[in-house]
């Protein structure tokens, strides 16, 4: 499904910030963000830009963004957590949009709204063999959490599990027609012996050609020295395996057929951190868990990733069920 990186949301709760007279916190379902001070009150409804969007530049609202380019980050005003931008409906006026709307409509298209993606480095450029094959695999983007409250509903009951979401790099490497295909989240590399970018030293490293089967391919963070400022520590560059994937079926491989298939080929997977029952009974529980993690070294980890232990498909998210809960506590 696209992004919703737009949508009316509705204030759940209003708190004050400590020595501070023009702003206070606002909550949305799981997102808490700071606003004017008397901007809106518990009820009202509003559009929330989530993290990592590039808001309109023609639209003058946004013009105490221009030196940040117009990219929406998390971020600490008077030691309070804000993550997003909640706005007034009268920024609609601007698109000559009606103000009828509802809780939930996704206004990413009508406020020109797009994702932050970083720009690909010059030095790799001349190594593109295209953009991502998202005919042939998914593309690696997980959902978070806040942006689908009712997703706690299609959890329940359901046997699932936790791993620890890694703060580094993404790659994916399929094989298909014997050829070792190389991507990172966003392009595919060319595979000749002489490149030397990190996603293809991993791949000849480990020999994946050899390792990956006819048909299949993985997805995995990248952490190491260099990348990320390297939080877990490692001595050197790791790919840990979070999907497997079968191209010719178009369906990822269920949890224990993941941790057979990576121990076969001798790869390693992200770690595991809980199996069993889905017990969070909402999305500020499931927040709380993920502040508290931490890589094994002992730094914050960047938080987790949740999925029942047989793939199922889900009608909020219109795909996989699958969501990230990113800890405050990293942010």
């Amino acid at each position: 499904m696209n992004r919703k990186l737009a949508t009316i949301r509705r204030v759940k709760e209003i708190f004050p910030i400590p020595n501070a007279d023009k702003i206070e916190g606002v909550k949305l379902d799981g997102w808490q963000t700071v606003c004017k001070r008397n901007e809106f009150k518990v009820g009202d409804l509003g559009l929330f830009f989530e993290i990592d969007s590039i808001l309109d530049a023609d639209n003058p609202y946004f013009a105490f963004l221009a030196d940040k380019k117009y990219r929406i980050k998390t971020c600490k005003l008077k030691k309070t957590l804000s993550q997003g931008l909640f706005v007034p409906l009268n920024i609609l006026d601007f698109y000559n949009y009606d103000w009828h709307v509802k809780e939930g409509d996704d206004l990413t298209e009508i406020t020109k709204t797009i994702k932050f993606e970083p720009p690909i480095p010059v030095q790799l450029q001349g190594l593109m063999r295209g953009n991502f094959p998202t005919h042939l695999i998914p593309r690696t983007d997980e959902e978070r959490v806040q942006n689908f409250p009712d997703i706690i509903n299609e959890f329940k009951g359901k046997e699932v599990y936790v791993s620890l979401k890694i703060d580094g790099t993404s790659a994916t490497y399929f094989k298909l027609n014997n050829e070792l295909r190389v991507c990172s989240r966003n392009i595919e590399f060319k595979t000749e012996e002489n490149l030397d970018n990190l996603y293809c030293k991993i791949a000849k490293e480990l020999d994946l050609i050899t390792r990956l089967p006819e048909g299949y391919g993985i997805q995995a963070e990248l952490a190491g020295k260099s990348i990320q400022g390297n939080k877990m520590g490692l001595d050197n560059v790791r790919p840990f395996v979070f999907n497997v994937y079968n191209l010719l079926e178009r369906s990822y491989l269920d949890y224990k057929d993941m941790l057979d298939f990576c121990a076969n080929a001798g790869l390693l997977t992200v770690p595991i951190i809980y199996v069993g029952d889905f017990k969070w009974n909402g999305i500020e529980e499931l927040l709380n868990y993920a502040s508290e993690l931490n890589y094994p070294n002992g730094s914050c980890a960047e938080g987790c990733v949740i999925r029942p232990v047989i793939e199922t498909l889900s009608p909020t998210l219109e795909g996989r069920l699958s969501i990230k809960a990113i800890s405050n506590r990293f942010l």
